[in-house]
């Protein structure tokens, strides 16, 4: 497997070898057998596509062929009792983590940055909450590294390696609150076991969580992967009206903006009534009455709002418009600006057909990429 000697460095045999200590800090499990006193270690996931990952980067990494099973609505990865040894010798402990309270080895900090947050990122996937926006789409929720003790040594881990984490995070650049143990939050397992909480937050301050979203690679949960993807494109939200109003204001010779967040609704209603206002100038004589009449058409002859994937309205990019909760979405104003320099006729035979606003009208569309009206 290439990893004897055990030497710090950057090849892919010790990159893995990294990633998997801080899974098992989290999902993994060591057991010695009672009968041969050998070693079993696996590494339990939610998801199929996670574990097979895994499996592909241990067979690139090490030249070893793992296999998945499938027990108790988890996926198990099992690897050599080898494996096994050389963690326990680098540290871990084995047996039941929820009985013992241990440290952070302190190896973990003379490692370069990048496999430090290597690290992190195995911890993360494995105990981490999956990275979300609030509702407002503009900021991030709460992200926290939660680990369980059980009573009699839950203070302990809180104050060993639970701080050594804290400390660890402080050292790569990374603010979060000191460790606490959730007393008021007791788990029970299916057979009866009571553990508690031990909590580690990353402070939300929108610096400190983009620079901890982009250096931590969520690996091994995909669905942490795609949340820290929509947090980091909605904390970019100043960014993104900045290049919209550069769009409208410049006589669009430039690439229209990705979209991917939810704007605020006053910045939405100005962007569609100026778009409307602009297509009204034109010639195209249009009320406020006549503007949803016109979203529709609109939404019929974009192609991404026709097909995209129908999701809620925070996760999307589409405030509520006007009292009947009718929207107009941002593609809309882009295609409203862009008829402007169109014959009234293009559009006025279209818009005469449209009696209703349809129900489809009162759900939001999800997409990231340029506006495909444009394509």
């Amino acid at each position: 497997m290439g990893l004897l000697p055990l030497k710090v460095s950057n090849s892919a045999s010790f990159l893995q070898f990294i990633r998997i200590f801080g899974l098992r800090y989290a999902d993994g499990c060591i057991y010695q057998q009672t009968r041969n006193r050998s070693f079993t270690f696996h590494i339990c996931f939610g998801d199929k596509k996670d574990a097979l990952r895994l499996i592909d980067d241990a067979r690139e990494a090490w030249n070893i062929k793992l296999h998945c099973c499938f027990s108790s609505r988890a996926y198990y990865v099992y690897f050599p009792a080898s494996i096994a040894r050389l963690l326990i010798c680098a540290g871990s402990p084995f047996g039941r983590k929820t009985r013992q309270s241990f440290s952070l080895p302190r190896w973990i900090f003379l490692l370069p940055d990048n496999l430090q947050f290597e690290f992190i990122g195995g911890l993360f996937a494995g105990d981490g909450s999956v990275p979300r926006l609030k509702r407002i789409g503009t900021a991030s929720e709460s992200l926290k590294l939660s680990l369980s003790a059980e009573r009699n040594v839950a203070e302990h881990f809180s104050k060993d390696f639970m701080l050594g984490v804290h400390i660890l995070l402080k050292h790569l650049g990374v603010r979060s609150t000191s460790p606490k143990v959730k007393w008021t939050s007791p788990r029970i397992s299916k057979n009866g076991v009571t553990t508690y909480p031990v909590e580690i937050r990353i402070l939300t301050e929108k610096r400190n969580m983009e620079f901890f979203l982009r250096n931590v690679p969520y690996r091994y949960c995909s669905r942490a992967a795609v949340g820290a993807e929509k947090v980091l494109s909605g904390l970019n939200w100043i960014k993104q009206k900045s290049e919209v109003r550069d769009y409208f204001s410049s006589g669009f010779p430039v690439p229209a903006p990705k979209l991917s967040l939810l704007f605020d609704a006053a910045f939405q209603r100005n962007l569609v009534l100026d778009a409307a206002k602009t297509f009204a100038s034109s010639g195209n004589k249009s009320s406020d009455g006549r503007i949803g009449a016109l979203a529709e058409y609109l939404r019929r002859n974009c192609r991404n709002l026709d097909g995209a994937v129908l999701s809620s309205v925070r996760d999307s990019y589409l405030p509520s418009w006007a009292a009947g909760k009718k929207f107009i979405p941002t593609d809309c104003a882009f295609e409203m600006a862009r008829l402007a320099g169109e014959p009234p006729s293009v559009i006025q035979n279209n818009i005469k057909l449209l009696k209703h606003i349809l129900s489809n009208n009162r759900r939001a569309v999800e997409y990231a990429g340029e506006p495909s009206c444009f394509v």
